[in-house]
């Protein structure tokens, strides 16, 4: 198969997208941009394309898909009953980066949801996503478009590079703006529960609803709760009360299936080993110098701000032994700056893997606004999967 890329231009390439559209709609498989990563879209209603999503990218088969809509007035093909929260949610956050999990319709294929009675849908709000399902007028499921396990695809080279000759379509309007998956949203619990953090924080959701919505675990917070008795009622993480999980899947070994992506397998993950470097802004640089002292004989990849890389450079030529080591910099501009590193983050991991590092170092944020997410994405990528 010969995997079309087709550049969308300033006119949002209308007669090429309703060309895609019509395929689309008949079983072909499409990358689509989205602001947050692109997606690999499909006909939500047909089975066989649902498969062949799970095949392509060699995902798990319990790990359930989001439905992408083009606004409210489709919800009622996908879901069964609509939540009172549902509407302030709406109002406040969509388009944009929130999936929300709802009851299923009978009219989704069970491939969809992966046999669960709750969906995900999504509301993209990206004009060239929008304008393929509003073309299309079908509901489309767009899981993010690697392969599995690989780091999300911010640029459309990213969806080659995985999946050239194995799909239809890839459309290319430029990197994507946020670059980190939607929040998701259980609305099925009560109150509702964040299963998977984006950009769309708790804190958000409440300040422009009012709606009190509890926050995703963290990753050291998920593994103590897989590694737990699940009869046991005060667990805790470094003496710290763990929160309500809510039927929160979170061990890779569960039979469990999980109610949204991203919470049961390993995400995100580059081949090379991820380093997360703490520190302050002072301290950063001799923390970074610290772990390259202790990586002898790897190749060394730097994600981070220029300005941290520079002063870690000043420190590597004034240490003895140090001042001709190679290090592989992936960089964006200024000071350690969250937004830009996660718009960032993907395309970081994948530039310094096709380099061949086999360390990538690269510093933590607080969990505070887009911290949260990248933090996320970041301890998954950096996870070691247990043997």
């Amino acid at each position: 198969m010969r995997t079309k890329l087709i550049t969308i231009d300033a006119t949002g390439s209308v007669e090429a997208l309703r060309e895609v559209a019509t395929a689309l709609v008949r079983g072909a498989l499409v990358g689509m941009p989205t602001e947050t990563v692109y997606g690999l879209a499909g006909n939500a209603f047909l089975p066989e394309t649902i498969r062949r999503i799970f095949a392509v990218k060699g995902r798990p088969q319990d790990n359930p898909l989001i439905v992408h809509l083009y606004d409210e007035s489709q919800l009622d093909q996908v879901v069964s009953r609509i939540p009172r929260e549902f509407y302030p949610l709406y109002q406040a956050f969509c388009p944009g980066p929130l999936t929300m999990i709802m009851s299923k319709s009978e009219n989704l294929p069970a491939e969809v949801s992966a046999g669960l009675d709750t969906v995900g849908v999504r509301f993209p709000n990206q004009r060239t996503a929008r304008n393929l399902i509003r073309y299309a007028q079908v509901p489309l499921v767009a899981p993010s478009g690697n392969l599995s396990g690989r780091p999300s695809p911010t640029q459309a080279r990213h969806m080659l590079d995985d999946l050239d000759g194995k799909i239809e379509y890839i459309l290319d309007d430029g990197p994507c703006e946020l670059g980190v998956e939607s929040t998701v949203l259980d609305l099925t619990s009560h109150p509702p529960q964040i299963l998977r953090p984006g950009v769309v924080t708790a804190d958000l959701i409440y300040s422009r609803t009012g709606i009190k919505a509890r926050s995703a675990l963290t990753q050291t917070e998920k593994n103590a709760v897989a590694k737990s008795s699940p009869r046991e009622s005060d667990l805790t993480v470094n003496k710290e009360p763990v929160p309500e999980t809510a039927n929160i899947t979170n061990s890779s070994d569960s039979d469990e299936i999980p109610r949204s992506p991203g919470q049961k397998y390993r995400h995100y993950a580059p081949r090379a080993q991820v380093i997360i470097v703490r520190g302050d802004d002072r301290e950063l640089p001799r923390s970074f110098l610290a772990q390259i002292r202790a990586a002898t004989g790897q190749k060394i990849g730097f994600f981070g701000a220029s300005e941290t890389f520079a002063k870690l450079s000043a420190l590597l030529q004034a240490e003895a032994g140090l001042e001709t080591k190679e290090i592989i910099p992936y960089l964006y501009n200024g000071p350690e700056d969250i937004r830009k590193a996660t718009h960032e983050l993907f395309s970081a991991l994948r530039a310094l893997d096709t380099e061949g590092v086999d360390i990538i170092m690269t510093a933590a944020f607080p969990r505070e606004t887009y911290g949260i997410a990248y933090m996320d994405r970041l301890e998954r990528a950096a996870e070691v999967e247990e043997k």
